[in-house]
Parts: C-alpha cells; sequence; structure tokens
C-alpha cells in the first residue's frame, strides 16, 4: 500500500495518507484494516479516506430495505415489477429499427 502511495503521489502526501491508514490501528483490529485496505485496493480508492469508508462499510453495512406496503394504493402494486423496455431508448434517440 505505502508503494502505491508513493506511486501515487510521490511529493509526500503518499506517506501522510499511509500514516493515516496505520492510525487506523488504534480504533479497529488489524484484521479489519487489511481487508479494508484490500477492499480500497479493489476499488480503485486506494487512499485513507478510501480506506475509512471501506471500513465503515464493513462494521456497519446498511441494512436492507423494507418493503413498501402499498395496500392503500393499488395502483401501484406493479411498479418497478417489470424489466424495462430498452427499445424505449433507442425511440428517444430516434434510431427505430424495423
Amino acid at each position: 500500500m505505502l508503494a502505491h502511495l508513493r506511486e501515487k503521489w510521490p511529493d509526500g502526501r503518499g506517506v501522510r495518507e499511509f500514516v493515516r491508514i496505520l492510525k487506523l490501528h488504534r480504533d479497529h483490529p488489524a484484521d479489519l484494516i487489511a481487508q479494508a485496505v484490500s477492499q480500497a485496493l479493489e476499488y480503485g480508492c486506494a487512499h485513507a479516506d478510501g480506506v475509512l469508508l471501506c471500513l465503515r462499510q464493513l462494521t456497519s453495512p446498511d441494512p436492507s430495505p423494507s418493503s413498501l406496503d402499498l395496500s392503500r394504493w393499488p395502483q401501484l402494486v406493479g411498479v418497478g415489477s417489470r424489466p424495462p423496455d430498452l427499445e424505449a431508448y433507442n425511440r428517444l434517440l430516434g434510431r427505430d429499427e424495423e
């Protein structure tokens, strides 16, 4: 990670970013930091803020949203259940296929 950051920011910012990542060890276990670093590298956000974001996602994932109760609005029950008509995009662009 240090080599990557130094290559990205050779002016010294890379080392400062690496130190910020190391400071995360104060509040989080090493294996969790390692997992967050791996994710940040995979996502292409290999810097302190990217690692912190991945760490937050690992420690408190967003709960799945609950389903809406549409019993009061029966006309909305089918909305979003059908796949989109992809030909509509061609019509909007004026590319009607015959």
